[in-house]
């Protein structure tokens, strides 16, 4: 009988075959379970590990036993803050259990560079060892991104041993290649990454230094290299290996200096990722320019010191050499400033050997060092701070750690906030921090600890000031503290130390500032963990050490997610509910802990980090009631908890959830849960186990721990209580609980559930304001501010920019500019769901019910229902919070599932399946689970435990194109044919065996997708309201040159896909204006309603069975800029219209509320009708907003109210309708072959769905027989469907549905056949078509299209060509012709040889055009069609081009691809094609007029004639001369079009030649004539002068404008406001400035800047006695190059009132005669 033996000992006593030793990368003893089984295996064991040279993260090593009573030690290096660690170890034990324990090595790549810093010009070598033959290298810059640098393939390694003295001296590897550093790698940081297979080697990490210092930086940053190398064990050793007491008297032998020098010579594992790289991310994406260099820089190349007015330290940069400290020192004292961002700084005293190769630190073992001298030795490898050193680094750094120690580390301060607490909130660091003093900043993200560095001090005022005898310069400055302090037997091998930690009263880390005298100033962070405030993530109110931690994603089910009130001290005050309503309680929430057993006294009272566990030794044991979370440090038992007042009489269930850490070790918590607690003990209940849960930043160990309870509140004075006591003395801490009242009086508040997070990110940016203080003063250069586009954090793929206004100026196109003068425009503020209802207009016949509200849910774009009736929604919260469109990137979407389970049609509880989304658009259940789009992510989503909460995500393809939201990829709705199909996406997908299947389809629709009865495709386009396939879009791309011939003769309604069919149902009637209309005039009645559809989305074939029979088939179309819903009829036959159902003046439903946002609808399982309600002010798209939408939104504050969103049902009055849960997923297969044949399409949809995804086989008979026999069409064509989706459909169930009477279910039993046919049966689907359209004399127009599409790829002889030209002659319009091509392929010459002969039946025109058709296939195919080409053609273009077209690409993407598409084939009916298009390759003056100013009305593009309304993407300004460029440089070279690039100034010639332009541009005004150039370039006359006039600058304003009656432009009032001008200079010089401006005596002395491309000239405005009287004055100098030169005025800081009334400005070249 297999079974698992736990047994409780002393492992390294146990006779057992193996022990698993969970071990560090460098094999090294360690702390711990690993040193113990070092110290019992004796030293053999390390010798042998050393030998390994290391073992890389998720790999093991075996050796022997040694001196242990075990056989074999396996060495496991798990991976480090990973979600892999729990399946990592049960792959071991799997391993264990069924293979026999061997010591077969696996495969390796070790190595290391040959130097750690390189200038350009020098060569790096790379050493390896391996057992590989082969290795692929890449090297990449490391920075705010990775970026690959240099890759080559198939190097050549070997492998060679690991030296006994590697770790010392060592390893010596021959080179195994090399690569010479180019100019072109810029100074940063460098990793070599090496792989062979699935093998990869250690990142090789070297720094790039400058080659021309300071030039482009005046901030160096030199990292801790010497750090890396102290903790590297690779060979067997590091400064630690004989770290703690046991060790401290180890002797060594003469040349033994193992553990007491190490080597760089040797692989190690690369930049700090957990201190330096977020830093460098940072600092990088903020703008601040950085070079890089490392420790040993300082000691060999300190000249390069001098250049920078900064040097960084970061992180943990514990050892320095004294060469080091000597010039860093001496550039301190000329003036340059440091800035240590980093904790237990130069605390060890090093020595460089072997040429800097080596270090040399004897530490606690200092009396070996071979220059000890008991009088003092100034080089001794120890502390700095030691007594015999007499140098503490308190005299670099300010502070020192023998004054400061851990914090939240081991037993210094274990339960530490993580936070500063601020002295001196007056001083410029924390300038624009808004810190006062005794407020604490950073805990969130824990920046105080590990390891800090403190001074002593004394109290004066209340305030830290130092003593100084330490070391400490006096005149150090302590800004702000944190509690640090050593443990215990940290300090025993140095007696000072120890004593003095035994006395000390101010064990503090000490952030502070001191200046040298006639130096540099020097600042300190004074702790390691500083850049965690800097991390991705930092100061944006995430939760703490969490992902997607108390809500969503939990085990538990019950942590939901919602609105969480933030705990970050004792608390009273008003809370909120989990959908953030404010309740009106007034809740009091105290903290305390006591010693095991004891009662707890404190509540309330005792503050942070000051409950003394008096039973712990000295400086352990604390017990921090407040910190991110609730905490208890472990050993010894404590207990803690917290109390909750305030509570209204009711019966309450409460929920406490735990975090600890090391779950084999703390399996065990007693709780208590009820009223007025004091103590643990004798009424609570012991928990273990609990549910797991991953943690971003906590190792998989920890697991969650919980505890649930009931508890009856009767009067208000009771407090309730939650006590936990640690039983096994493990560190742990209470994330957050929730309180949810299940029952109590009726009153308005019963019901409410209120949920607390014991800490969170620290909702504040200060770390990142502090640092961003420091390094702009310290260096003297502030970066430049980021783009205000950027915002959220913005995933990899998706764009960072910002799309600007596309539509500037007044261009209302001729009309709408008067309309709202004479029309009231009524308010629209935010009503209540029941305030909204009243403002319906319902056609006779239905009402409107409302199913959901916020704060349920909120912004609905897209829904769904389950097999149960469930309500999945989509929520769009990141679309347009406001007119900027701030937050679109943000990850604030959510996927909800909502619940009625009273069946009273009203939804009742809400769940979030999945968050932290970036604006998704669709969803589809598949099987297994959900299938996201998340543009430009696909996702596939389960829930394995059936609690509606994803608990897996994976990325299974891409989908759509991330930037513009209002035009990307959705739909993802499964027809009948079993794919999933989309809108303005050319691909179509389904899900088999989990395995995602995706296949090009044909582009069409913009926003929903919608299927009838027989499964054909409905979308539509914003001012289109339907389009539809006639023809099944598979079959219009199966053959490759058809889309080509459409595209030559009739486009798409020669193809019938994407038809448009409410051309004459285009008319909508609002019952209020509509003043949010982009296209204004054009599409506004003359009393500002809307005349036609502009916003039509998510358009509904209503499939239902509640509606009158009438209904079945329409059309209802959401209007979001209208605010109604429109019903359309769909006419009978192959190619249908619609016409409106309705008179004029009435729609199914119209709001007189302006934010009723329709956007999408669907028929529900109970036969009604859903509408999503997104309830915005804003509808439009930040990419579309022209000014009078703009006006309107701040005029009636429209921007309000976010966060909001409607399901509404509308449900006709005279017929019945239950509300109760369908159960579908509950049903048996028979039952679901059952519901096939439902009235309502939404049951038959699903029940189709689910016995396909589930691979009901059972189903197969059933659903045969239903094929052949069943009383409903219907029930027969999801058969057959039913049937190919399982793979279970035959012959001879096709051939007998198609002997059906109904003309749906023959057309479906013929597209089926298509599915099954093979060589074998085609004969027979001929024979099967014949007998059809000729015994049967089928003359249904859907069948007859079908048949012809089957034969087409049915037909191989002379007679099967026959009978489809027959068939032909039966359909012989173009659509019917199509269909006769769709499957013809390679049979074209066949088929021409039957069409030249007559026919029976077949007309010779007729004859005649088809053979052209299939001539005109032969040759698109053998040609190819001129479809485009992806690719851009860069030939003949500069660097420079080369990256304009580059850009371009980015910049196409997100302003153009959605309507022109990315392969510039167009979109039908919104936009041309741009590949090979004279109107893109033709005139770049004309191409730059049409995207500054825009083109409407008709126009001709190949061949084709548009009615184009085209906004200008350039009129604002916001779109840059550079990114305009760039755009039209990739259209003239992708895609197969040659024409030359474009540059900036064309760009900005044509943008100032048409600057008065309003309107958009027409084909006749551009028409045979390229669009107006610029002016000439202004230009100097022969005595060197020229002016620069008024009237003929390029304005960039908001109210600056040049007045032709006056000369002059003005009022200059905002700061923003430009004026520039282009100057071509034969020569460059110097000139003299000349203002001819006026300015009275109230706005005089503002301060104005001219800058040109080599200078800048400022000065104040004088007034000149009014604006009246124009003066001109001289103001200065300015220097201006040779050739083109740009000019720009604008004002040089913030205004009061006007700056000036300028009218000219002169310049007159100056001699220098004067020597000036």
């Amino acid at each position: 009988m297999n079974r698992i033996n736990l047994q409780l000992g002393d492992i390294t006593q146990l006779e057992i075959d193996t022990i698993v030793n969970a071990a560090n990368e460098q094999l090294s003893p360690g702390f711990g379970v690993g040193g113990a089984i070092h110290t019992a295996a004796g030293p053999g064991l390390a010798d042998e590990c050393g030998n390994f040279g290391g073992c890389p993260t998720g790999e093991a090593r075996i050796n022997g036993g040694h001196n242990l009573k075990a056989k074999h030690v396996i060495h496991t290096v798990g991976p480090k803050w990973s979600k892999r660690m729990d399946s990592f170890y049960r792959a071991i034990l799997v391993i264990l259990l069924v293979t026999p324990i061997s010591a077969t090595a696996e495969p390796f790549i070790h190595g290391y560079p040959g130097k750690r810093s390189y200038v350009a010009g020098e060569e790096v070598t790379f050493h390896l060892s391996t057992d590989t033959a082969k290795v692929d290298v890449k090297i990449a810059r490391i920075g705010s991104q990775r970026k690959v640098v240099w890759s080559k393939k198939g190097i050549p390694a070997w492998q060679h041993p690991v030296p006994k003295h590697a770790s010392s001296h060592g390893c010596d590897w021959p080179s195994t290649f090399s690569v010479k550093i180019p100019e072109s790698w810029a100074s940063g940081c460098y990793e070599a990454w090496t792989r062979s297979g699935e093998t990869q080697g250690n990142r090789m990490f070297f720094v790039v230094r400058s080659s021309h210092p300071g030039r482009e930086a005046k901030i160096l940053l030199q990292l801790a290299t010497n750090t890396y190398n102290a903790y590297n064990g690779f060979g067997g050793f590091s400064f630690y290996t004989y770290w703690g007491p046991a060790h401290w008297d180890k002797k060594h032998e003469p040349g033994d200096e193992l553990g007491r020098r190490v080597s760089f010579q040797r692989p190690f594992s690369g930049i700090d990722r957990n201190w330096e790289l977020p830093f460098i991310r940072w600092s990088e994406r903020a703008g601040y320019k950085i070079d890089y260099a490392i420790n040993s820089d300082l000691e060999f190349h300190p000249e390069i010191l001098e250049h920078y007015k900064l040097v960084l330290s970061v992180g943990h940069d514990e050892y320095w050499s004294a060469p080091m400290r000597d010039h860093l020192e001496a550039y301190i004292a000329n003036g340059g400033n440091v800035a240590f961002f980093s904790g237990n700084t130069c605390c060890w005293q090093v020595r460089s050997e072997d040429a800097g190769n080596d270090l040399v630190c004897w530490k606690e073992a200092y009396e070996q060092d071979p220059l000890y001298k008991p009088d003092g030795q100034p080089l001794l490898s120890t502390l700095w701070s030691h007594h015999l050193v007499k140098r503490p680094e308190n005299q670099l750094t300010g502070v020192g750690f023998l004054r400061g120690g851990f914090h939240r580390f081991r037993d210094g301060i274990p339960n530490g906030s993580g936070a500063y607490q601020v002295h001196r909130p007056d001083h410029w660091v924390f300038k624009e921090t808004g810190l006062q003093e005794g407020m604490e900043f950073g805990g969130g993200n824990t920046i105080v600890g590990y390891e800090c560095d403190g001074c002593e001090f004394t109290m004066v005022d209340g305030r830290p000031v130092p003593t100084g005898r330490d070391g400490t310069p006096k005149n150090f400055t302590i800004l702000a503290t944190a509690p640090a302090r050593w443990g215990e037997g940290d300090l025993g091998w140095y007696k000072p130390a120890h004593e003095l930690w035994k006395t000390n009263e101010h064990e503090h880390g000490c952030m502070g500032i001191y200046t040298v005298p006639g130096g540099g100033t020097v600042f300190t962070a004074a702790t390691t963990d500083w850049s965690h405030g800097l991390a991705p993530g930092a100061g944006r109110g995430g939760l703490a050490n969490a992902n997607g931690p108390l809500g969503p994603g939990h085990e538990t089910g019950v942590f939901k997610g919602g609105t969480w009130n933030i705990l970050r001290n004792h608390f009273s005050g008003k809370v909120v509910d989990e959908y953030g309503k404010p309740l009106s309680l007034s809740l009091t929430i105290e903290f305390g802990a006591a010693d095991a057993d004891a009662h707890i006294t404190n509540w309330g009272k005792a503050p942070q980090a000051s409950y003394i566990n008096r039973k712990a030794p000295p400086g352990a044991g604390n017990n921090a009631l407040m910190n991110d979370m609730l905490y208890s440090s472990g050993v010894p038992r404590e207990q803690a908890g917290v109390r909750v007042s305030g509570l209204p009489e009711g019966e309450y269930e409460v929920f406490a959830l735990l975090r600890h850490f090391f779950a084999a070790e703390s399996q065990r918590y007693a709780w208590a849960i009820g009223i007025d607690l004091a103590r643990v003990k004798g009424n609570g209940f012991t928990a273990s186990g609990g549910s797991r849960t991953e943690w971003e930043e906590a190792t998989p160990q920890q697991a969650g721990n919980y505890a649930r309870a009931r508890v009856q509140i009767s009067n208000p004075q009771d407090a309730l209580t939650m006590l936990y006591d640690n039983l096994d003395e493990s560190f742990s801490d209470v994330m957050g609980f929730q309180i949810a009242r299940v029952t109590g009086p009726e009153d308005s508040e019963s019901g409410f559930r209120i949920q607390f997070d014991c800490g969170g990110w620290d909702s504040t940016e200060h770390v990142d304001q502090i640092t961003r203080n420091v390094l702009n003063r310290l260096s003297g250069e502030a970066p430049p501010p980021p783009p205000p586009s950027r915002t959220g954090a913005v995933p990899a793929e998706r764009p960072a920019i910002r799309p600007p206004s596309a539509l500037n100026g007044w261009a209302d196109w001729k009309r709408g500019e008067k309309i709202f003068e004479n029309v009231v425009i009524p308010p629209a503020p935010p009503l209540s769901p029941e305030e909204q209802l009243a403002t319906f207009k319902i056609a006779p016949g239905y009402r409107v019910e409302l199913v959901a509200a916020e704060p349920m849910i909120a912004d609905p774009v897209f829904f769904e229902f389950d097999a149960d009736g469930r309500i999945w929604v989509l929520e769009y919260r990141g679309y347009m919070r406001d007119l900027a469109g701030t937050g679109e990137a943000d990850p604030i979407c959510r996927l909800m599932v909502l619940e009625d389970s009273n069946a009273d049609g009203r939804s009742d509880k809400s769940t979030v399946y999945l968050d932290e989304l970036v604006m998704p658009r669709s969803f589809a259940f598949v099987e297994g689970g959900v299938l996201l789009a998340e543009p430009p992510h696909l996702w596939f989503c389960q829930d394995h435990d059936g609690d509606l909460v994803c608990d897996r995500k994976r990325k299974v393809g891409t989908y759509g194109v991330a930037g513009n939201p209002q035009h990307t990829a959705n739909g993802l709705r499964r027809g009948i044919d079993n794919w999933l199909h989309s809108a303005d996406w050319a691909k179509r997908h389904r899900l088999r065996e989990g395995s995602l299947i995706e296949e090009d389809a044909i582009h069409r629709g913009q926003f929903g997708v919608s299927f009838d009865d027989l499964g054909r495709f409905y979308s539509c386009r914003e001012s289109t309201a339907a389009i539809m396939d006639y023809l099944p879009e598979e079959y219009a791309r199966r053959h490759p040159g058809l889309r080509e011939l459409a595209n030559r003769n009739g486009g798409r309604g020669r193809l019938g896909v994407g038809a448009v069919i409410s051309g004459q149902a285009q008319e909508v009637f609002p019952i209020r204006p509509t003043p949010q209309i982009t296209l204004g005039g054009l599409e506004l009645r003359d009393d500002g309603t809307l005349r036609t559809y502009t916003i039509a989305s998510g358009t509904c074939v209503y499939r239902g069975d509640q509606f009158p029979d009438d209904a079945r088939g329409n059309l209802f179309v959401p209007e979001a800029g209208g605010h109604l819903i429109g019903r359309l009829v769909v006419g009978d036959g192959l190619t249908p219209q619609a016409k409106r159902h309705y008179p004029a003046g009435q729609e199914l439903l119209a709001s007189t509320d302006e934010r009723f946002r329709p956007i999408n609808a669907r028929t529900g399982p109970d036969g009604a009708l859903y509408v999503a309600d997104m309830y915005k002010g804003v509808i439009e798209h930040v990419i579309f907003m022209v000014p009078w939408i703009a006006d309107q939104v701040k005029a009636r504050n429209l921007e309000s109210g976010n966060d909001l969103g409607r399901i509404w049902r509308i449900v006709a009055t005279d017929r019945p309708i239950s509300y109760d849960s369908p159960h579908l997923s509950k049903q048996s297969a028979a039952q679901l072959v059952e519901a096939l044949s439902h009235s309502n399409g939404w049951r038959r949809d699903t029940a189709q769905r689910l016995l396909v995804d589930r691979s009901l086989t059972e189903a197969v008979p059933p659903l045969k027989k239903l094929a052949r026999e069943g009383g409903s069409y219907l029930g027969r064509m999801h058969a057959l469907w039913t049937l190919e989706g399982l793979g279970a459909l035959d012959w001879s169930t096709a051939s007998e549905a198609l002997k059906h009477e109904h003309g749906h279910v023959r057309a479906t039993a013929l597209r089926v056949m298509d599915k099954i046919m093979t060589d074998q049966l085609r004969p027979k689907t001929v024979a099967e078509i014949a007998v059809l359209t000729g015994e049967r004399g089928e003359s249904n127009s859907e069948v007859i299209q079908q048949a012809l599409i089957t034969l087409s790829a049915a037909a191989a002889e002379p007679d099967d060509f026959r009978l489809l030209l027959q068939l032909v002659a039966k359909s012989p319009d173009d659509l019917g012709r199509t269909a006769a091509l769709t499957g013809i392929a390679g049979r074209e010459a066949d088929c021409i040889e039957v069409a030249m002969q007559p026919v029976e039946g077949v007309p010779q025109v007729l004859r005649e055009q088809f053979v052209r058709d299939l001539t005109a296939l032969i040759e698109i195919t053998r040609t190819g069609s001129d479809a485009a080409e992806p690719k851009v053609n860069y030939e003949s273009l500069t660097a420079d081009q080369v990256e304009r077209a580059k850009l371009g690409t980015e910049k196409y993407t997100v302003l153009c691809a959605s309507c022109h598409h990315p392969d510039g084939l167009g979109t039908p009916g919104v936009a041309p094609r741009l590949a090979k298009s004279e109107w893109v390759t033709g005139s770049p003056e004309r191409l730059a007029q049409i995207v500054l100013r825009g083109l409407v009305g008709p126009i001709e593009v190949s061949g084709q004639e548009w009615n184009l309304h085209m906004p200008g993407i350039g009129s604002s300004g916001a779109v840059t001369d550079d990114d305009l460029a760039a755009i039209l440089t990739f259209i003239r070279r992708a895609w197969g079009n040659t024409a030359d690039p474009v540059d900036p100034d064309l760009i900005a010639r044509e943008r100032k030649a048409s600057a008065d332009r309003r309107f958009p541009w027409t084909a006749p005004e551009l028409a045979g004539k390229d669009a107006p150039s610029g002016p000439e370039p202004i230009r100097p006359d022969d005595k060197g002068q020229f002016t620069l006039y008024s009237k003929t600058a390029q304005l960039f304003a908001k109210q600056l404008r040049y007045h032709p009656d006056l000369d002059l432009i003005g009022p200059w009032v905002n700061e923003s406001d430009a004026a520039l001008w282009q100057v071509d200079l034969p020569a460059a010089g110097r000139y003299r400035v000349h203002l001819l401006h006026a300015m009275d005596d109230n706005n005089a002395g503002n301060t104005w800047m001219i800058k040109s491309d080599l200078g800048v000239l400022e000065g104040k405005v004088s007034t000149t006695g009014g604006f009246d009287k124009f003066i001109e004055k001289e103001v200065g100098f300015i220097g201006l190059k040779k050739g083109s030169n740009r000019i720009l005025m604008r004002p040089a800081g913030t205004l009061k009132g006007e700056m000036i009334d300028l009218r000219s400005i002169r310049f007159e070249a100056h001699s220098n005669d004067s020597g000036e």
